[in-house]
């Protein structure tokens, strides 16, 4: 209980933070599972609910058996915006294994394609410039004009 795989990750230049990955284990592997965030690496905040990963899963892709997908939006959190390091825990919280006995000391889990990623990309403090001076808007969507007096 309370052991975890840790992703460490930068958000420089990204807002609107999601995830996704896939997870299982064997009957004798742990079960329950919590998905935490730092910006820090030190103080984590939880996100969503504990859950219970399913007995009979696994990595073969099919139908009825395949690994169980995780996805989450973490959008709403801003502080993980633009971010020079995020880290993502996946705790274990409870000593209960998949198969509903003690988790077993050759219990196995199992994490993959942990991916973070964003649809909202930050924009350059240039770009931002460029549009604060009327670039892409005003003179006929034309720019800017500049003049010059002559002798």
């Amino acid at each position: 209980m309370n052991d975890y795989w840790q992703f460490q990750v930068s958000s420089v230049g990204f807002s609107g933070i999601q995830l996704s990955y896939s997870q299982n284990g064997s009957g004798t592997g742990p079960a329950k599972f919590q998905l935490a965030y730092s910006t820090d690496g030190t103080t984590f905040n939880n996100f969503g609910s504990v859950y219970t990963l399913p007995s009979g899963v696994s990595w073969f892709p099919s139908s009825a058996n395949s690994a169980t997908m995780f996805a989450y939006d973490l959008s709403s959190i801003t502080a993980l915006d633009n971010a020079s390091s995020i880290y993502f825990r996946l705790i274990d919280q409870a000593t209960t294994s998949i198969s509903g006995a003690t988790v077993g000391t050759g219990g196995t889990d199992r994490v993959d394609n942990f991916t973070v990623f964003t649809v909202t990309p930050v924009p350059e403090p240039s770009t931002l410039a460029l549009l604060g001076l009327g670039l892409g808007g005003g003179l006929g969507g034309g720019g800017l004009l500049v003049f010059r007096n002559r002798k």
